[in-house]
């Protein structure tokens, strides 16, 4: 909440105003933004409660139900709306709608993959919890540290050259982190795991926010952005939320009902932990290939520079 406060006070001080006005008839769409927001409560809700309701609760079945009946009228009435909260025609462009699709797969794990590294430090190997955050900061080092590195990049590859590399590499830190995972400490593996994951997120973030933008109208770019910024957030809670689930699967057979204790029998919880991991690289590796069936080139071709033009012969030579 402070930290939200703090962005409020930032935005109305330094950004600048808008002094163009709203366009003639422009409107919020008030249908939408309540039945999304709706929906994605209902269904974050449902993901979230699993592990503590059980997948077939009814509680847990009717959100779920009410997710899908609530999102599906929101698209309807999308495509309806003169001018809707979220633009469908946006993603009628191929490459930009495997764009999104990739970053929604990206998203999935990444938030997941923190959740996971805390959670395996206390339960499992019995770190403290500042041992356990400390760790987890190695990944969002190394995304601080790698993302100039995609700007780098863009000088002689595509967009989709190096949001691909990311993704790719992203997926290999998610599967060193699960075989490193036996419940023996966390060693060398363990943290190039996590710097792997960093890096993979840190060099594909930038790239494939350009592909979302590239080609639209100055005014349709922030709504672009929009979208993508609600698939990441969506994605990230439902990836956070699913690893809990796994995870307390195997923790609630090894001795701990809770993630504020070490696990009686920690060897017993480590399948789902695994359970864990291997669904966070088969949504990377399925981002790799989202971002792969991209049509284009590998490699920016270089801008033939213009023609040197001979000065104006001067007065005396003439």
């Amino acid at each position: 909440m402070p930290f939200g406060l703090v962005a409020l006070v930032l935005a109305a001080t330094v950004l600048p105003h808008d002094r163009r006005g709203p366009a003639a008839g422009e409107s919020l769409d008030v249908p939408g933004a309540i039945l999304s927001a709706v929906g994605l409560a209902c269904l974050l809700l449902a993901v979230n409660r699993s592990s503590a309701w059980g997948v077939s609760d009814p509680r847990v079945l009717g959100l779920a139900a009410a997710a899908v009946a609530v999102l599906g009228a929101f698209v309807i009435v999308e495509r309806r709306a003169a001018r809707p909260l979220v633009d469908l025609d946006l993603v009628a462009d191929r490459n930009r709608a495997l764009a999104y699709a990739t970053a929604f797969l990206m998203a999935l794990p990444q938030a997941a993959s923190l959740v996971l590294v805390v959670l395996y430090q206390q339960t499992v190997l019995g770190a403290p919890s500042i041992e356990a955050g400390v760790a987890a900061t190695v990944a969002a080092a190394a995304l601080v540290v790698t993302s100039p590195v995609a700007g780098v990049l863009a000088r002689f590859l595509t967009p989709r050259s190096v949001s691909s590399a990311g993704c790719g590499l992203a997926a290999v830190g998610y599967l060193l982190l699960g075989l490193s995972m036996t419940g023996t400490g966390a060693g060398p593996l363990f943290h190039l795991g996590l710097v792997l994951v960093g890096a993979g997120n840190g060099i594909f973030m930038a790239p494939n926010t350009a592909s979302i933008v590239r080609g639209l109208p100055v005014d349709r770019r922030g709504i672009a952005n929009g979208i993508r910024s609600l698939m990441f957030n969506s994605a990230q809670t439902l990836g956070a939320a699913a690893a809990l689930l796994l995870a307390a699967a195997g923790l609630s057979g090894a001795g701990i009902g809770g993630y504020d204790g070490v696990a009686a029998d920690p060897a017993g919880a480590l399948w789902g932990f695994h359970v864990a991991a291997a669904v966070l690289v088969g949504c990377a590796l399925a981002a790799t290939v989202t971002s792969l069936r991209r049509s284009g080139a590998w490699l920016v071709t270089p801008t033939p520079a213009a023609p040197a033009t001979s000065p104006a012969p001067r007065g005396e030579d003439l």
